[in-house]
């Protein structure tokens, strides 16, 4: 607020000036008091024109970590390579929800690469972000305000959690359900050996392959169709939707290194409640309001298999009792509490 008010007064006082010499040139015209106004007149242009920065070329990279933090760059390039006579400019990108702030020396350049460490966007997929430019000229007297959105293609998946929080209940399920999880390939059939991906876990490694091919191998096992396991998420509107459903997806990565997995997401996808089979659905999956639909389709819509894991905000632990060779295991928001999962 000081700031504002104090650019505010100097601008008038700018102003101010300026008509106090323009008078002045007209009742006491003198080659003096021409050149000085011929003079303020010039630079009152030349820092108008300086704020007139268009940009051109914009490009957006991001990588993300293990945290779920993305470290993004963002590449501009003046229209005409015009030099840039603002000192500093404000850099925001991001959207209508959220958006990200940072400020760089600009003076005389022409391209920028401007740095965000530590961006969190929102779990979603991302086609534009909304860049805007701010800086004032050298005296500050004008300012330079730009907008334009930018195409990117980003995919927020739900937070990764650590595999040490995961992992007793990941104990619980290999119990309950009869899992192959923790326990090797021992009852996979092995199917071929080929050359190491970025993807592949260094415990799938053929140490003694690898060193007579000189090049890392990995061992590749076919996921027996009996030991297939579905996760079911009942996607109700709950404080801990957001928990939940990171829970959900973890579960879904962790498992599906050891056997199939099978998705049934139910919740909200563009207005519409619905049950989704993919895993990119976990992108745009929101909470539905209506618990009576949700509970209508969860009842005619969801065929139960063998081995089930249920996660909603509610006990649906009556299934057991109607579907007795169900292998079951229900996970509501006091599981949780039990293992300690929280944060979003």
């Amino acid at each position: 607020m000081i700031k504002t008010t104090f650019f505010i007064l100097k601008k008038l006082l700018f102003i101010l000036s300026y008509v106090v010499i323009l008078l002045y040139t007209f009742i006491f015209p003198t080659p003096v008091s021409w050149v000085v106004f011929y003079f303020f007149t010039l630079l009152f242009i030349f820092l108008w024109v300086t704020t007139l920065i268009t940009w051109k070329d914009v490009q957006f990279e991001f990588s993300a970590d293990k945290k779920h933090l993305s470290t993004g760059f963002l590449k501009l390039k003046t229209r005409f390579y015009f030099p840039i006579w603002v000192s500093n400019l404000d850099i925001t990108i991001g959207n209508d929800k959220q958006s990200f702030s940072t400020r760089i020396p600009s003076l005389f350049k022409y391209r920028l690469v401007v740095p965000f460490e530590q961006l969190s966007f929102k779990r979603g997929k991302y086609d534009t972000l909304l860049l805007r430019t701010y800086g004032k000229d050298y005296l500050g007297v004008f300012t330079h305000r730009s907008k334009q959105r930018i195409p990117v293609d980003l995919t927020i998946y739900p937070k990764p959690l650590p595999f040490d929080t995961l992992y007793p209940l990941l104990q619980q399920l290999n119990t309950r359900l009869d899992l192959t999880l923790l326990s090797g390939h021992q009852s996979a059939q092995f199917r071929q050996l080929r050359e190491h991906q970025a993807k592949d876990s260094l415990k799938d490694i053929d140490w003694k392959a690898s060193f007579k091919k000189q090049s890392l191998m990995v061992k590749e096992y076919d996921k027996e169709s009996d030991t297939a396991v579905t996760i079911v998420f009942l996607g109700y509107q709950t404080e801990h939707f957001e928990e939940l459903l990171r829970l959900a997806y973890n579960l879904y990565l962790e498992i599906s290194h050891f056997q199939a997995v099978k998705l049934r997401l139910i919740g909200n996808f563009e207005d519409v409640i619905a049950v989704k089979e993919t895993k990119d659905s976990f992108l745009t999956i929101q909470p539905a309001f209506d618990s009576t639909e949700m509970d209508s389709i969860f009842e005619n819509e969801v065929v139960l298999p063998a081995k089930t894991i249920l996660i909603s905000p509610k006990n649906h632990t009556s299934l057991v009792k109607e579907n007795p060779s169900i292998a079951f295991y229900s996970i509501t928001e006091d599981t949780l509490n039990d293992f300690q999962i929280g944060g979003v």
